[in-house]
Protein backbone atom coordinates (compact mmCIF):
# COMPACT_ATOMS: atom_id res chain seq x y z
CA UNK A 1 0.00 0.00 0.00
CA UNK A 2 1.37 3.24 -1.04
CA UNK A 3 1.76 5.76 2.28
CA UNK A 4 1.20 8.36 0.04
CA UNK A 5 -2.47 7.06 -1.07
CA UNK A 6 -3.80 6.45 2.64
CA UNK A 7 -6.34 8.36 4.04
CA UNK A 8 -8.14 9.04 7.60
CA UNK A 9 -11.17 7.85 6.25
CA UNK A 10 -9.16 4.54 6.12
CA UNK A 11 -8.57 4.03 9.91
CA UNK A 12 -12.03 5.28 11.45
CA UNK A 13 -13.04 1.21 11.52
CA UNK A 14 -9.78 0.98 13.43
CA UNK A 15 -10.28 2.97 16.15
CA UNK A 16 -9.86 1.01 19.25
CA UNK A 17 -8.44 -2.00 17.47
CA UNK A 18 -4.96 -3.69 18.55
CA UNK A 19 -2.36 -3.80 15.91
CA UNK A 20 1.18 -5.28 16.08
CA UNK A 21 3.80 -3.21 16.23
CA UNK A 22 7.49 -4.43 15.41
CA UNK A 23 9.46 -1.89 17.32
CA UNK A 24 12.22 -5.22 17.32
CA UNK A 25 12.56 -7.21 14.27
CA UNK A 26 11.41 -10.33 15.67
CA UNK A 27 9.36 -9.37 18.22
CA UNK A 28 5.89 -7.95 18.24
CA UNK A 29 4.08 -5.44 20.76
CA UNK A 30 0.34 -4.93 20.56
CA UNK A 31 -0.77 -1.11 20.22
CA UNK A 32 -4.19 0.19 19.99
CA UNK A 33 -5.54 2.56 17.43
CA UNK A 34 -7.01 5.20 20.13
CA UNK A 35 -7.26 8.51 18.10
CA UNK A 36 -7.47 9.43 14.56
CA UNK A 37 -6.89 13.33 14.02
CA UNK A 38 -7.51 15.87 11.37
CA UNK A 39 -4.41 17.72 10.96
CA UNK A 40 -4.37 21.33 9.57
CA UNK A 41 -1.39 22.57 6.86
CA UNK A 42 -1.10 22.91 3.71
CA UNK A 43 0.05 19.29 1.61
CA UNK A 44 1.04 18.13 -2.03
CA UNK A 45 -0.59 15.17 -2.03
CA UNK A 46 -4.68 14.81 -2.59
CA UNK A 47 -5.21 13.77 0.70
CA UNK A 48 -5.48 15.97 4.25
CA UNK A 49 -3.04 15.39 6.53
CA UNK A 50 -3.83 13.52 9.57
CA UNK A 51 -2.50 12.00 12.37
CA UNK A 52 -2.92 8.01 14.35
CA UNK A 53 -1.77 7.56 17.95
CA UNK A 54 -1.34 4.35 19.49
CA UNK A 55 -1.05 2.86 23.08
CA UNK A 56 1.13 0.29 24.40
CA UNK A 57 1.18 -1.43 27.89
CA UNK A 58 4.62 -0.05 28.43
CA UNK A 59 5.14 1.30 31.83
CA UNK A 60 8.70 2.34 32.54
CA UNK A 61 10.17 2.09 28.70
CA UNK A 62 9.83 3.12 25.32
CA UNK A 63 11.23 2.73 21.90
CA UNK A 64 13.02 5.79 19.99
CA UNK A 65 11.52 7.25 17.03
CA UNK A 66 11.28 5.43 14.31
CA UNK A 67 10.20 3.59 11.19
CA UNK A 68 8.68 0.22 11.95
CA UNK A 69 6.79 -2.45 10.48
CA UNK A 70 3.15 -3.17 11.66
CA UNK A 71 0.49 -5.38 11.19
CA UNK A 72 -3.28 -6.20 11.55
CA UNK A 73 -5.33 -8.79 10.67
CA UNK A 74 -7.54 -6.64 8.26
CA UNK A 75 -5.02 -4.38 6.40
CA UNK A 76 -1.74 -5.22 5.08
CA UNK A 77 1.78 -4.58 6.50
CA UNK A 78 2.69 -1.54 6.38
CA UNK A 79 6.07 0.46 7.39
CA UNK A 80 5.16 3.69 9.41
CA UNK A 81 7.44 6.57 11.43
CA UNK A 82 6.16 5.69 15.20
CA UNK A 83 7.04 9.11 17.87
CA UNK A 84 6.70 8.96 21.36
CA UNK A 85 4.82 11.56 22.88
CA UNK A 86 4.51 10.60 26.64
CA UNK A 87 2.70 8.09 29.11
CA UNK A 88 -0.98 7.38 29.55
CA UNK A 89 -2.36 6.01 32.68
CA UNK A 90 -2.45 2.94 30.48
CA UNK A 91 1.00 2.91 28.90
CA UNK A 92 2.98 4.70 26.26
CA UNK A 93 1.65 6.62 24.05
CA UNK A 94 3.04 7.03 20.03
CA UNK A 95 2.21 9.37 17.30
CA UNK A 96 2.16 8.49 13.56
CA UNK A 97 1.78 11.74 11.28
CA UNK A 98 0.75 11.92 7.18
CA UNK A 99 1.59 14.87 5.94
Amino acid sequence: MMLDKLELKQFKSFVNTHFEVYFEPDKALSAQLVKIEALKGDTDLERSPFSLIFETDQQDAFYTQGIYKITHPQIEELHLFFVPIGKSENGMKYEVVFS
